[in-house]
């Protein structure tokens, strides 16, 4: 399920689903990306972003891949 927040992200993977994270300002923030990963697990998480009508960080997604491998992820894993 895409645009999965702090807020609805554990919802959805209660579900049995795949939750997309949309890490932009005003949804999801770059800092939270590690906690939830780490609550909840890699697996089952797509980090996306929302460029709609608003202007926006096109690097978030970026920056939160290498927020997660530096925090908590080996590099081997972070590949993923």
């Amino acid at each position: 399920m895409d645009h999965a927040n702090a807020e609805t992200a554990g919802i959805i993977l209660d579900k049995g689903y795949v939750a997309g994270l949309t890490v932009q300002l005003g949804k999801l923030g770059v800092e939270e990306v590690p906690t939830l990963v780490e609550k909840h697990g890699v697996e089952r998480f797509v980090l996306d972003s929302d460029t709609g009508f608003v202007p926006s960080d096109t690097t978030t997604v970026t920056k939160a891949t290498k927020l997660i491998s530096e925090e908590l992820l080996g590099e081997k894993e972070a590949e993923k």
